[in-house]
């Protein structure tokens, strides 16, 4: 695995932890299939989160003054090409 950056989210890790502990908080002796398989899914979830609020903080920065039009079209564009990359990797999930 690449070396994480200071600051820098890895979903995947949250993915996997999360799917650890609700399998301990369920009872659960889940195989290591298993729990790769929920914590995809709680990946996807947490992706599709994310690209949902990046769409609404991009929206929210194009409704900004014509002065700041420029501004918000560089960060659309921005949020753009990270959300191909992320639905790129989340489409390798499947």
């Amino acid at each position: 695995m690449a070396e994480q950056r200071k600051g820098q989210v890895n979903i995947r890790q949250n993915a996997e932890d999360a799917a650890q502990r609700i399998s301990e908080k369920l009872g659960l002796s889940l195989s290591p299939e298993e729990l790769t398989g929920m914590a995809d899914t709680i990946e996807k979830a947490i992706v599709v989160n994310v690209l949902e609020a990046r769409n609404r903080c991009a929206g929210v920065a194009m409704r900004r003054s014509a002065t700041e039009h420029d501004l918000a079209h560089q960060i659309s564009e921005r949020i753009r090409r990270n959300n191909e990359v992320l639905v790129a990797n989340l489409s390798s999930l499947r």
